[in-house]
């Protein structure tokens, strides 16, 4: 079992692949939001992962540099290594929109 309080690049990486979720090279991206976001997530260390990624996208959002599809894909990076990758639960919520 993999501690979700630390970031697993590499066996995330490779899941991606095995699993078909991603093509080969793009796993990086997907690798590259996450590891940022267990950077910034320090930042709010008495929140759980879902509720910290609201406050990540925003800043993402903040940034000037980004376009939607970033953004977008950084969410999706992040669920998809919380609910898939670590089979975490995510909370319900019917009126977020996965994008």
């Amino acid at each position: 079992m993999y501690d979700s309080n630390k970031f697993n690049d590499s066996q995330f990486a490779e899941f991606l692949l095995s699993k078909k979720l991603t093509r080969p090279g793009t796993e990086k991206f997907f690798v590259h939001w996450v590891r940022l976001f267990f950077q910034k997530r320090e930042k709010w260390p008495n929140l759980k992962w879902y509720d910290q990624l609201s406050i990540y996208s925003e800043e993402l959002q903040k940034s000037c540099r980004l376009n939607d599809w970033q953004i977008t894909q950084a969410e999706q990076s992040v669920r998809l290594y919380f609910t898939v990758f670590l089979k975490e639960k995510e909370p319900f919520n019917p009126s977020a929109e996965l994008k």
